[in-house]
């Protein structure tokens, strides 16, 4: 999206809308008071992630059971880039399917792949 004209593209689709952020046994109901511009973030060719607890995937054996495989699994690093582009993937549809629901915006004659 262009930056020119984004900001008030955002600030009509949020002011003063509701919405609800968690699951059925803790949630909490948001207002939008203010939309505030900030700088664009600084990303480079690399990332750093930290993680609190092991980040584990489930890989399929030859007999078709599943194992779940940590950091020194030898196809590590190819598990964690495929599920990393299939997350943003999903949550940028995601994001245009909340945005489509809030305002009834629609896309019309698009596929959702188109966006991925």
């Amino acid at each position: 999206m262009p930056v020119r004209g984004t900001h008030e593209f955002v600030k009509q689709l949020f002011s003063g809308e509701t919405f609800v952020l968690g699951d059925r046994r803790s949630r909490v109901e948001l207002e939008v008071e203010d939309i505030v511009e900030c700088p664009a973030p600084g990303f480079g060719e690399e990332a750093e992630y930290l993680a609190l607890s092991p980040i584990v995937f489930m890989v399929a054996r030859p007999n078709r059971s599943m194992e779940y495989v940590g950091p020194d699994y030898p196809g590590y690093a190819d598990c964690f880039i495929a599920r990393c582009w299939e997350n943003m993937k999903r949550f940028s549809v995601g994001l245009l399917m909340v945005i489509q629901d809030f305002h009834g915006v629609c896309f019309p004659n698009r596929k959702e792949k188109e966006f991925l």
